[in-house]
């Protein structure tokens, strides 16, 4: 998944949830620069992209807070 594929799911899931589209596009460069970190091995946008590909197989109680919480799990990384 490309980056603008991510961007694409991430305006996708969050427009409901924050209406500033500002602000949502704020919050994905800080997502994704994060994610793509030189420093990143593991917790990478690969790693969204693989996870984020995931949700669709289970039945899921809810499916917008899985997909945050993919998002939001290691966007801080101390490694």
């Amino acid at each position: 998944m490309a980056t603008s594929s991510l961007a694409a799911r991430w305006h996708a899931l969050t427009a409901p949830l924050l209406l500033d589209a500002a602000r949502r596009e704020a919050e994905f460069a800080r997502l994704a620069a994060a994610y793509d970190a030189p420093e990143r091995h593991y917790h990478t946008l690969q790693h969204l992209e693989n996870l984020l590909n995931r949700v669709g197989e289970h039945a899921l109680q809810d499916p917008v807070v899985v997909e945050l919480a993919i998002w939001f799990h290691d966007a801080v990384y101390n490694a």
